[in-house]
């Protein structure tokens, strides 16, 4: 659908023979990520859209939105596409906590969100890195404090080849993050995404305090890691 580009993705969403053949892959095709097989319409809901006027759709799953617009699920993602010229993003729910736990003890395993900002986001966008300090190495003792910083910092900037980052050493930008292993936690939801987590006192940004005692300076000290900029040594 996405072959060559929105404005024939949007073409293609106009024909009800195109549609039709959607319909049908939702229920039958697993041979692509079909995530109305995986998760269910209920379970997909709608996080940002780009108009006002159907800002009423944030936060709602399509079986709702599907309900509100009297049609089918199928029927109101194509529709909401159309009016919103694609600009909608989605939250999805599926897998168990057991899959994560079992994946966060890979010694290759890195942490990352892929958070989108707008409307009412997944709550990884604001918890990530706090969920995996607070829950799985406070509570659950998945990871050790250690372990865990190292999968958040060194070994991503090892993995992107990243010059000069991901390490507290002389001659790296300090890019630094002071918090009480103790409190530190996610407060975002599903219902309140954009809780803002507890137990971070300071953060600097190369070199400059962007948050200093858990309030925001105002400072914007990062900067566009351009592609000369990475180190292609392997070591």
């Amino acid at each position: 659908m996405h072959n060559g580009g929105t404005e024939e993705l949007l073409a293609k969403l106009q024909d009800p023979e195109v549609r039709r053949r959607i319909k049908d892959d939702f229920e039958n095709n697993h041979d692509f990520e079909n995530w109305v097989e995986s998760c269910g319409w209920g379970k997909i809901v709608i996080a940002s859209v780009a108009s006002e006027k159907n800002r009423v759709a944030e936060g709602k799953n399509l079986l709702e939105i599907a309900e509100m617009r009297g049609t089918t699920p199928a029927d109101a993602v194509f529709e909401l596409l159309l009016e919103e010229n694609a600009g909608v993003t989605m939250v999805i729910s599926w897998g168990e906590e057991e899959d994560i736990t079992n994946a966060l003890k890979h010694p290759m395993q890195i942490v990352g969100s892929d958070g989108i900002f707008g409307g009412k986001p997944h709550p990884r966008l604001y918890g990530t890195f706090p969920r995996i300090l607070g829950r799985f190495v406070r509570e659950k003792e998945v990871l050790t404090m250690s372990e865990a910083i190292r999968h958040m910092t060194g070994a991503p900037a090892q993995l992107l080849r990243l010059k000069d980052r991901g390490f507290i050493t002389e001659g790296y930008w300090a890019d630094i993050v002071i918090f009480d292993p103790q409190t530190i936690a996610d407060q975002a939801t599903y219902e309140q995404p954009l809780l803002e987590p507890i137990g971070i006192k300071y953060v600097l940004v190369n070199g400059k305090v962007a948050v200093d005692n858990a309030s925001f300076t105002g400072l914007t000290a990062g900067k566009v890691i351009r592609s000369e900029e990475i180190s292609l040594r392997i070591t």
